[in-house]
């Protein structure tokens, strides 16, 4: 019993070392190795995604900064028009400048069925006619005809003809990039003006009417006046806005005459007549 007792120990140690030799032929040959057990590739960790998707985004962000830079650079070449105009880049018109003429007003017109009056100054200071006549910011009226020294002014409320200019309905409340509804505006002959061919809900009371586009020597935004009134009276689906104008143009002393000048920079001048 002793004999098989003093064995048990140096068997167990020989065991022991005969395992240690022969394990790492075993894991090598049935790939149980500490590598073996960890795949070639392994899977991303909750931090390593997180820096991937950021990485992600980050490119796609550069990409898109990239094409709208190609998109300048493309807009600013100079287009493949045929002809004369071959390599000619296409600019936007600069804004022409004007040149205000201060003049004094000098009689009106007694008749109650026109609002004209003439001023102090004609073609010898550069007045012509169709140029607009303003005070301040606001519309005041077109010279319909001009002499040397003189010129005769149709004001923005005359019901004739000579008073109309294209209008634009500006809506302070409107959101941002909604369109402007446009119009033709002429005086009525009471001390106001009439826009029409506007649409339903082109425009409501309160809302402000200033010149648009259509007449090179009228610029666009001089105000005409505020809508205090907007219907379809006549109901043939074409609406017309009442416009009062923001001035009294019965008590106008002095107004200024807007003049294209094309040898002056882009600001606007002011010219005194003497």
């Amino acid at each position: 019993m002793r004999l098989r007792d003093s064995y048990r120990v140096p068997l167990l140690l020989l065991s022991c070392f005969v395992v240690a030799l022969m394990f790492p032929r075993a894991c090598a040959e049935t790939r149980v190795g500490l590598g073996a057990l960890l795949p070639a590739t392994a899977p991303l960790t909750a931090v390593e995604s997180s820096d991937a998707t950021a990485s992600l985004r980050e490119e796609v962000a550069r990409l898109a900064n990239e094409n709208d830079r190609l998109v300048e650079e493309r807009d600013a070449l100079p287009t493949t028009t045929d002809g004369p105009l071959a390599n000619a880049r296409v600019v936007r018109p600069a804004a022409r400048p004007f040149v205000l003429v201060e003049l004094r007003v000098r009689h009106r017109d007694p008749s109650p069925s026109r609002r004209s009056f003439t001023i102090d100054g004609g073609r010898a200071d550069g007045v012509d006619v169709g140029m607009p006549v303003v005070c301040g910011n606001s519309l005041v009226g077109l010279v319909s005809a001009a002499t040397e020294h003189s010129a005769l002014v149709v004001r923005i409320d005359d019901p004739t003809a000579a008073s109309a200019v294209a209008a634009t309905v500006l809506a302070p409340d409107a959101p941002r990039g909604t369109r402007r509804a446009g119009g033709v505006s002429r005086g009525t002959g009471d001390g106001e003006t009439a826009v029409s061919f506007l649409r339903q809900g082109d425009a409501k009371a309160g809302d402000l009417v200033v010149t648009g586009v259509g007449d090179a020597l009228v610029p666009e935004g001089l105000v005409i006046g505020e809508i205090v009134r907007f219907a379809d009276d006549d109901r043939d689906s074409s609406y017309e806005a009442e416009v009062r104008p923001l001035l009294d143009l019965d008590t106008l002393k002095s107004v200024l005459v807007l003049r294209v000048d094309a040898s002056s920079g882009p600001s606007l001048l002011t010219g005194h007549r003497k």
